[in-house]
């Protein structure tokens, strides 16, 4: 199968994320990866589908895309920041916390992670 064809898919996951048609993102996103598991592309397949699964609510599934795309793309604040988001909804206060850290440290947007910090618990000594 062909690049443009995995790239045809991600563009239909777009779209159905954006229309909130979350699970036709997860289908679209993952015949994206079956057809391109390896490069850039399946990166941002494996970034966009953990998002449809955090908007969801599947945020165990969340983690585990995002852990992907991170192993793709170690340096992706965006990613780093997904996945915080999605260990603050599992109630891993810890990690999100580490990955917010780190999206600050890769140069997010400052005040949309203070943000997200502040919603944290405070920190347990």
């Amino acid at each position: 199968m062909s690049f443009n064809e995995a790239y045809a898919y991600n563009n239909r996951g777009f779209a159905y994320l954006k229309q909130r048609e979350y699970d036709r993102a997860i289908q679209a996103f993952t015949e994206a990866l079956r057809l391109n598991p390896h490069d850039t592309l399946a990166y941002v397949s494996y970034l966009s589908r953990g998002l449809a699964y955090r908007l969801k609510g599947e945020h165990d599934r969340a983690v585990r895309d995002l852990d992907q795309a991170l192993r793709l793309d170690p340096h992706d604040a965006d990613t780093y920041l997904g996945r915080g988001l999605a260990y603050a909804r599992q109630g891993e206060y810890a990690r999100a916390r580490s990955d917010y850290n780190q999206a600050l440290a890769l140069g997010f947007d400052r005040a949309t992670v203070e943000v997200a910090l502040a919603r944290l618990p405070a920190a347990h000594s």
